[in-house]
């Protein structure tokens, strides 16, 4: 109804004579069609309203219908144009005196040009913009310059700046009133954050925060795939699965790129935890496509990794597929977490001939210095594995796997977990040097003792270590005996005492 009377207004006007207020009508038929969600729509009516505005005008009209078009084309991720709009509505806006258009150019300025690599220029802009925001009580500016910068801290790396600025982006846009949108979309980012960085129990707390928001599909989906990540790192391929489900009809309709593309991602990956290479490999090259000749690589390296891996559990030869992953892998600006899946790729495609320690180390340094524990107990994990194939040194392989259960353990990565103690049985590798942790037990005393202190039951050790109950509970009582403890807990407590 709202695009029906602005039609009719343009109608009824004659643009050669109000040439501002024409420019004006199709201004708010862009806003319109962003808002219903057409944003190719949208761009050609801002389209029209420049071409009506006179060249050589500087007026308030073209800040906004530049700084417009800048946003429309930057949720095309189409950062290149993006960036020129926005430069263009910068300046206008400083030479009107119009800090509102300013502040909102710079907010999209900042996220375009540090998807182009700039990194530092656009979370430099995008910090400006939130100090306006700010300065200026621009409530609606705010919680968008929250969502970007919050999400160009991602891909920085610089996940718990991300972390931070996300969860005071989610308070402060609760409080605005904006808790269907800019709010969700914060809240989206931190968990992304959180994932990352291992610290799992805080991501649990923030999804309970936001469970009663009641937010459309189209402003959720951040908050539903960084779940779904979640559930998937931590080996719950059910819960995974329901929480896709429930996006699914989302992106069937959705033209937003980055959308589909982390759906693509998210299914790919609980395909593979499903043992379905085939449809894993399927749904990788469907991300491919997606942003192949776009200015949208951003998922290309982990898409690659995902779909290598699947790869080499298919074995075969990946011709075509391997050359088309490196394809993407040599165009990538240098950021920080696209390298590590990109080295983590490489390593993948190192087990479809001779398995590497070697990539597998370099793959596992990326992730370090991002502090990102998931990927570097799994890249600590087949770099056992290589060493193991090659037979190479069986101590080294032994210490990462110790260091890759510890982690998973930590994390609570169940299936990660469940991967390293079978590599572990398999390769005979003891994960817990119990005998030089805790003097006077055996070396399978000290592998039940640390399980044991982890809250383990003797049932789940049993499955860990693969022997049965009734011996677990034998070790545990001359385990006790040993120590001179009446209990688990006290023989937990020893434990963690001598480590």
């Amino acid at each position: 109804r709202a695009l029906e009377l602005t039609e009719a207004s343009m109608g009824e006007l004659d643009a050669r004579a109000e040439p501002l207020r024409a420019a004006a009508l199709r201004i708010l038929a862009g806003r319109i069609h962003w808002v219903a969600g057409d944003v190719a729509a949208a761009c050609r009516s801002y389209d029209e309203a420049v071409a009506l505005l006179p060249a050589e005008a500087s007026t308030r009209e073209r800040a906004q219908v530049r700084a417009l078009q800048g946003h429309a084309f930057m949720l095309q991720n189409r950062y290149t144009d993006a960036a020129a709009c926005c430069r263009e509505a910068i300046a206008v806006a400083v030479a009107v005196c119009a800090p509102d258009l300013e502040v909102h150019a710079r907010n999209t300025l900042g996220v375009a040009i540090a998807m182009l690599g700039e990194v530092p220029q656009g979370l430099e802009e995008l910090a400006s913009a939130l100090r306006l925001a700010k300065s200026r009580g621009d409530t609606w500016e705010l919680g968008r310059t929250y969502v970007n910068f919050s999400d160009a801290l991602l891909w920085a790396g610089r996940w718990a700046e991300a972390a931070e600025v996300g969860m005071e982006g989610v308070h402060v846009c609760r409080g605005l009133g904006y808790g269907r949108t800019t709010c969700m979309c914060a809240a989206g980012n931190t968990l992304g954050a959180l994932v990352r960085l291992g610290r799992w129990p805080d991501a649990d707390r923030l999804v309970e925060e936001v469970s009663d928001i009641d937010a459309p599909p189209g402003q959720r989906w951040g908050v539903t795939l960084a779940m779904t990540d979640l559930a998937l790192r931590r080996g719950d391929v059910q819960g995974a699965r329901a929480l896709l489900s429930s996006v699914e009809e989302t992106v069937a309709r959705s033209q937003n790129r980055e959308l589909v593309v982390s759906f693509h991602v998210c299914a790919a990956w609980l395909a593979i935890s499903e043992g379905d290479d085939e449809a894993c490999r399927e749904r990788v090259r469907t991300g491919l496509d997606l942003i192949r000749g776009s200015e949208y690589l951003r998922l290309g390296p982990e898409l690659c990794a995902i779909g290598l891996a699947a790869q080499a559990s298919l074995g075969g030869d990946p011709g075509e597929f391997l050359k088309e992953c490196r394809e993407f892998l040599s165009g990538m600006i240098g950021c920080p977490e696209p390298e590590a899946y990109g080295r983590t790729a490489e390593a993948e495609a190192t087990r479809l001939t001779t398995p590497d320690p070697v990539a597998w180390a370099d793959a596992r340094v990326a992730w370090e210095v991002l502090g990102e524990p998931y990927h570097t107990a799994y890249c600590r994990f087949r770099g056992a594995e290589a060493l193991l194939a090659t037979k190479g040194s069986r101590e080294e392989a032994a210490t990462l796997l110790r260091a890759a259960h510890e982690t998973a353990v930590a994390l609570g990565a169940d299936s990660l977990r469940r991967k390293i103690e079978d590599l572990s049985r398999r390769g005979r590798l003891e994960l817990v040097r119990a005998g030089e942790t805790v003097p006077g037990l055996t070396a399978r005393e000290g592998e039940i003792l640390a399980l044991l202190s982890d809250g383990r039951t003797n049932r789940q050790i049993a499955e860990a270590l693969f022997i049965s109950e009734r011996t677990v509970g034998v070790h545990v009582s001359r385990i006790l005996h040993k120590l001179g403890v009446p209990n688990r807990g006290a023989a937990a407590h020893v434990f963690r005492a001598a480590e």
